[in-house]
């Protein structure tokens, strides 16, 4: 395989790989959006502050956009394989909190 088409490759593999991510990302917080939405409605007994998935949406966005200052950084100081190690330790770690509403 010339150099050229490994390149091709790779960034095919690479995009493909960032839309089935957040494709799965996206299911999640839709449905938690659903699961709290319903959760609110059948514990009317107890009080709670009212919450959807757009905030969480919306804080995860806000981390996103001031990581993306700092990852630069953090890329030439961990190295390339500890930082997608660490971002993707978080991220399965933020997925799973998704599934489990109290």
């Amino acid at each position: 395989m010339t150099d050229e088409r490994k390149n091709v490759f790779n960034i095919l593999l690479l995009s493909l790989s960032f839309m089935l991510v957040f494709t799965g990302f996206h299911t999640l917080t839709s449905i938690q959006t659903l699961a709290i939405s319903e959760k609110d409605e059948t514990d009317s007994d107890r009080v709670r502050p009212e919450g959807n998935g757009l905030v969480n949406l919306a804080i995860v966005y806000v981390f996103f956009g001031v990581f993306s200052w700092m990852s630069p950084s953090l890329l030439c100081l961990l190295g390339p394989r500890s930082c997608l190690m660490v971002g993707s330790s978080l991220y399965i770690l933020y997925c799973c909190q998704l599934l489990h509403i109290s």
